[in-house]
């Protein structure tokens, strides 16, 4: 015997009516299929469907000093760009390598080298009369580089050119310490010869502070 439509048999109770869902919706975004023909699903699994999204606000609210936050849309829609970052300090003039690399080549460098603590120029050296706003580049330089090899590089050619070591006294004063001129015979002694080896500024022992000027 068929059973009536939408009913069917329970033994000890007969015929059971029951009334199919209805078929939700599948998620926003996401597929979700239906159940297949003739399956019926019943209203405690029925999947609800999903809220609206909230509107879109084009002028959210800013924080008390006025400003927003950052990376927040303004009235326009746009993004505010962030904040500049701080510019690099240049290179010094010597600081590329000459003739550059030929295509797919390396270079292989000294094993040792000294940070020179290079003075931007100033109206007069260091140690002159009171003291000045100092702005300085840190440069790597080779021990096994001369002294009048690192003026050229910075200064040019020139035999006249010289650079001295300067000496921190505090309060922002200087003293001069030992001085080369690129013509003079010392000039052609290496940095680590010096004393401006890679070991300055490291471990408590003073970094090599120079100020070059031309001639």
């Amino acid at each position: 015997m068929t059973p009536p439509p939408n009913r069917s048999w329970v033994p000890s109770h007969g015929y059971q009516e029951h009334h199919p869902a209805p078929i939700p919706p599948p998620f926003r975004g996401v597929w979700a299929p239906g159940p297949p023909p003739g399956v019926l699903v019943h209203p405690a699994f029925a999947i609800p469907p999903l809220p609206p999204p909230p509107p879109y606000t084009a002028n959210p609210t800013t924080p008390a000093s006025g400003s927003a936050p950052p990376g927040a849309p303004i009235a326009n829609g746009s993004t505010p760009a962030p904040a500049p970052a701080a510019p690099a300090p240049a290179p010094l003039p010597g600081a590329q390598l000459t003739g550059g690399l030929m295509s797919g080549a390396s270079y292989i460098y000294p094993s040792t080298h000294t940070n020179l603590h290079v003075i931007h120029p100033l109206a007069r050296p260091p140690w002159e009369g009171e003291p000045q706003t100092i702005k300085f580049t840190i440069t790597k330089v080779p021990t096994m580089m001369s002294i009048k090899d690192v003026i050229q590089r910075v200064l040019g050619d020139g035999d006249a050119h010289k650079v001295t070591e300067v000496l921190e006294v505090g309060e922002g004063k200087w003293f001069p310490g030992k001085g080369f001129s690129a013509g003079e015979l010392g000039a052609g002694k290496s940095c680590g010869v010096v004393g401006w080896d890679e070991s300055r500024g490291e471990g408590g022992r003073r970094p090599v502070w120079v100020y070059f000027e031309r001639g």
